[in-house]
């Protein structure tokens, strides 16, 4: 191949391949030819991140393979179902910020309702990698009999576990390396129990 075209514009044709990216989840149609009028082809279907590497373009149109290489398929797609590949870079990470965003507010939401009007519990906070949840206690902790204690942080700890599940932090079956663990703490910063994959652990009173 020649020359040195290597942007995704609306040229007549490509001397160069250069890398596209489907912008839609769904399927999209993929034809033999520059238009609806030819036969589809969708026995190749791209999905939303796959890299599209194009031959050429007509009008509205645009022709690619899946593979750098030259292979034994291609076919035609429109060019406004497809953007630059930096583009799409750029929009992966706004969307994984705006994910972050959507998810601490959810996880701030949750922690309120946690611990709202519940003398006991004085803060919350969850991990960067989201499988613990630190939750500082007041001294009327010291106060309670150990299987009151017990029944507490087991609770809590299945809270966790369901709101884990719901956030798509884990499965639906537990795996015991990323076993979502609940510790309380004192406000001296003392561990005095935790909750996790291997049960319901207290430690001695102060």
């Amino acid at each position: 191949m020649i020359g040195t075209i290597t942007s995704c514009d609306k040229e007549e044709k490509y001397l160069e391949i250069c890398t596209c990216t489907c912008t839609y989840t769904e399927d999209v149609d993929i034809y033999t030819g520059p238009g609806k009028n030819f036969e589809k082809d969708n026995s190749k279907q791209p999905i939303k991140g796959e890299k599209l590497y194009t031959i050429e373009t007509r009008g509205d149109w645009l022709r690619f393979r899946l593979t750098p290489e030259d292979s034994d398929w291609n076919g035609w797609i429109r060019i406004d179902q497809t953007i630059s590949w930096d583009d799409y870079e750029t929009l992966k990470v706004l969307e994984e910020k705006k994910r972050i965003e959507e998810e601490n507010k959810k996880i701030a939401e949750w922690i309120k309702d946690l611990i709202n009007g519940i003398k006991l519990y004085k803060k919350a906070s969850i991990s960067e990698d989201r499988f613990t949840l630190k939750i500082i206690i007041s001294d009327d902790w010291y106060r309670f009999p150990e299987f009151q204690q017990e029944r507490t942080l087991f609770l809590i700890g299945l809270n966790f576990v369901l709101f884990a599940t719901e956030m798509g932090w884990v499965g639906e079956h537990l795996d015991e390396d990323k076993y979502p663990t609940v510790v309380f703490i004192d406000e001296y910063g003392k561990k005095v129990g935790i909750n996790s994959s291997q049960g319901v652990e207290i430690y001695s009173s102060r």
